[in-house]
């Protein structure tokens, strides 16, 4: 074998070895992204609750996680709905991971062409829903400012906040998804505002946060299937390569 095959395999190795960790961590957390049954029996609520809470705490230990050489960007993320911090907790350390990965290693084992397909649909989606959530944020911020002219109006606050963490962040894209959890948590503690003062229903708020989980779900199921079909096509290349090494 010439030190040119030696390389080549030692990097398709490497780069099969970081797809399939990506992919084990988004499995880990793909029933988190089922809804479950239209009306959940109490037993089925509390395993969903134990999933979130085990969740919760491996995706704040992923959370705190540092990648040495690599570049990156820090950035403090404090999210104030509980709804909202869970999420964040859950599912962005995974998703932030797997978008890297994508970034890294997508062309080796798409191509450049289907590398890019997939990016370009990651930030088309990504890109919809900032441009929707910032449309209802724009309209609320409106309803609020008319409100708190009225001397009765309630400014509640919150004690502190549902999630507060310092991440590092290795792909622009990843920055993105910050934005949208940032923007949802100013969206939907802003329509608390609006219920304290009677100015809107909770349930308004429940399906807001429930659009949350679906678009969420959404990103993170292509994110999930993507790496899926490069775990495939890098364990292919991998045995193709070992093949001409052994000939």
């Amino acid at each position: 074998m010439t030190t040119t095959n030696v390389a080549a395999n030692s990097e398709l190795t490497s780069a099969l070895n970081e797809i399939q960790e990506a992919q084990s961590a988004m499995d880990s957390a793909e029933h988190a992204t089922e809804t479950g049954s239209a009306e959940p029996s109490a037993a089925e609520i509390a395993q969903f609750r134990d999933r979130a809470r085990k969740q919760r705490e491996r995706g704040v230990k992923n959370l705190e996680r540092r990648y040495s050489g690599v570049i990156s960007a820090m950035r403090d993320v404090q999210l104030n709905e509980r709804v909202v911090g869970s999420a964040f907790q859950r599912f962005f350390p995974t998703m932030e991971n797997g978008l890297y990965v994508i970034q890294r290693r997508g062309a080796m084992t798409l191509g450049e062409k289907g590398a890019q397909t997939v990016l370009s649909e990651i930030d088309q989606r990504v890109a919809h829903i900032l441009a929707s959530t910032e449309k209802e944020l724009s309209i609320l911020k409106q309803r609020v400012a008319i409100g708190s002219q009225a001397t009765t109006w309630m400014t509640p606050e919150y004690i502190q906040p549902a999630a507060a963490h310092q991440v590092q962040i290795r792909t622009p894209r990843a920055i993105k998804m910050v934005e949208i959890f940032e923007k949802k948590d100013e969206l939907v503690s802003g329509m608390q505002s609006l219920v304290w003062n009677f100015e809107m229903e909770t349930v308004e708020v429940e399906k807001a946060e429930l659009l949350l989980k679906q678009e969420l779900r959404d990103i993170f199921n292509f994110i999930r299937r993507t790496l899926r079909g490069m775990e495939t096509q890098a364990g292919a290349q991998t045995v193709t390569a070992n093949d001409k090494a052994a000939a």
